[in-house]
């Protein structure tokens, strides 16, 4: 198998030394360093993805006697076509682009994706993929305020339960990713007399810099008020330090651990279950649609919602608007 040294994989995903960079004049202990970083420009979720998808191109080119570094741009078109061919959507094979592209820059290599045939080829896949309906994501269904309070009444007054009601509350009233939540610490959430909670979130997918960012959390109405929920997790669970949102162990402890993202998913699927809405619908990420839904159909400005969702810019936000009714806004 044709070897693909790149920084950006790291040593264990390819078998490539982190020194596979090239940067002339340094010694090996600095090339080494500099990698490291190269490769923490990148969140660990994403290097393995990226490894993934670096190795089947690797086989692919393997199979067919193409070099894959620096590889040729028609190659690199005729590979993304192939995938295309067998049902990858265009926002998968923009993934799979992308992998390619920062392998090739992060062995200072120029990207194929900048070649100016590759563009043409590029523009015209994703017009076919999107014409033959491959273009469209398969978005999940947001969660909106109301069923958040009915999810919310359905948890028992047990620990999980408490734990579930100020998660809910408190990932809606947010806007948290669920990467956000699970990260969130004690110390990381301030209570703010007669105005809510401020909750700092240290880093997420839209700042792997760490360099921070605060949410404004509110007081709600009833059992889906966040900040009494999430005061009543903390007092009955005993926590004072650590992660905030812990998992339950089956005698009725509560673990040291945080949850992870893969159990936040499943916890909103079981309480959208309890409500009856279908879980297969809904995601860990409805909660942050149904914010940004509910929001906009209140005629709060996708500048104000932003202040929340903390997105760089507002063109995304358009992008979680998961407003059922088209004709709202048209004027008609």
């Amino acid at each position: 198998m044709t070897d693909f040294p790149t920084a950006i994989v790291l040593a264990s995903t390819l078998g490539q030394s982190p020194g596979a960079i090239v940067l002339r004049g340094l010694s090996e202990e600095d090339r080494d360093r500099v990698a490291e970083d190269v490769a923490a420009s990148h969140s660990g979720r994403t290097l393995h993805e990226y490894a993934g998808h670096l190795r089947r191109f690797v086989e692919w080119c393997d199979g067919r006697g193409l070099e894959p570094m620096p590889a040729d741009p028609e190659a690199v078109a005729l590979y993304l076509r192939h995938l295309a061919d067998e049902g990858r959507t265009v926002s998968t094979l923009g993934v799979i682009l992308a992998a390619i592209s920062q392998a090739h820059l992060a062995a200072g290599l120029p990207s194929p994706r900048e070649h100016a045939a590759f563009k043409l080829a590029w523009k015209g896949l994703r017009r076919r993929v999107g014409a033959a309906g491959g273009a469209t994501p398969n978005r999940k269904a947001p969660v909106m305020a109301l069923d958040v309070a009915a999810m919310v009444a359905t948890q028992p007054d047990t620990l999980a339960g408490l734990r579930n009601r100020a998660l809910l509350a408190l990932g809606y009233a947010g806007a948290f990713r669920r990467s956000e939540l699970v990260a969130l610490e004690v110390s990381d959430v301030e209570r703010v007399e007669g105005r809510g909670l401020r909750v700092t979130v240290r880093r997420s997918k839209t700042d792997q810099a760490g360099e921070g960012s605060t949410k404004a959390i509110p007081f709600g109405a009833g059992d889906a008020c966040p900040v009494a929920a999430l005061a009543a997790w903390l007092d009955a669970a005993g926590v004072v330090e650590g992660p905030l949102f812990r998992s339950i162990t089956r005698w009725g402890q509560v673990s040291r651990e945080g949850l992870t993202g893969r159990t936040v998913a499943q916890l909103v699927k079981d309480a959208a279950e309890t409500i009856g809405r279908d879980p297969s619908r809904v995601s860990g990420h409805s909660l942050r649609a149904g914010f940004v839904t509910h929001a906009l159909a209140s005629g709060v400005s996708p500048a104000d919602v932003v202040q929340t969702t903390k997105h760089r810019g507002m063109g995304m936000i358009m992008v979680y608007d998961r407003r059922r009714d088209v004709w709202t806004g048209s004027g008609l």
